[in-house]
């Protein structure tokens, strides 16, 4: 599709040129100075010469940030791209956090750390199933975004030739660089999440296991000095 509309796109603006000509030629004969040959005639050849490697150009950047994006996603699934749900669910475990802090004492605190940690665990998952949905759909939507962008591209370079449009131009670049870019924008935050939840978790489990090391150690020692004083 992009490849048809691109075709469609680039003969409207080889005819565009061809008006350009017209109205350079016209107005450097009526000496109207801004549309004159000095000022645009330069832009019309380039813009005649690029318009034509347009969508190679605009493939390599998109390329570029794709491989930059899945970096942050292999990263984040420990090289297999298609562990990546596994590895995000894994990363962001809240329950198995909560289960693992500290010790509970008796039937109460047992009660509550379960209370607590299925509440807090619905609330992460709503919460985090909303926000994934939401980043799915906004990928959806730079895609599509970037087709309409990569068609409309030759009718833009068109545009860049004559002063009083060449404004759409830069608004064109600036949408482009921006959806192409947000990509690996989103998989480095989501990558720093997971790094981050790895070593708090990591962190807790530690703690943990410290807290318990000490605990059976501490117990040792008391039936140790029971033993003594017997």
């Amino acid at each position: 599709m992009v490849l048809t509309g691109f075709k469609i796109t680039l003969s409207l603006t080889n005819l565009g040129f061809v008006l350009a000509i017209i109205v350079i030629a016209f107005a450097t004969i009526l000496r109207f100075q801004t549309y004159g040959a000095k000022q645009l005639l330069w832009k019309l050849i380039v813009a005649a010469v690029l318009v034509n490697f347009s969508l190679t150009i605009a493939g390599v950047v998109i390329d570029f940030a794709n491989v930059i994006g899945m970096s942050f996603v292999s990263a984040a699934s420990g090289g297999n791209v298609g562990s990546f749900a596994a590895n995000l669910a894994n990363s962001l475990n809240v329950q198995g956090n909560v289960t693992n802090v500290g010790g509970w004492e008796n039937i109460f605190e047992d009660f509550f750390k379960m209370f607590a940690s299925i509440t807090l665990t619905a609330i992460f998952n709503l919460l985090m199933v909303v926000v994934f949905f939401a980043l799915a759909f906004m990928m959806l939507i730079r895609n599509i975004y970037l087709m309409i962008l990569v068609i409309l591209m030759p009718i833009v370079w068109l545009l860049w030739i004559f002063p009083n449009l060449s404004g759409h131009w830069s608004k064109w670049w600036s949408n482009f660089i921006r959806w192409t870019f947000f990509f690996p924008a989103v998989m480095f935050f989501v990558y720093v999440s997971i790094f981050a939840s790895d070593k708090i978790t990591e962190s807790i489990t530690n703690t943990a296991n410290n807290n318990a090391a000490a605990e059976i150690e501490s117990a040792a020692t008391f039936v140790g000095k029971k033993k003594d004083d017997n």
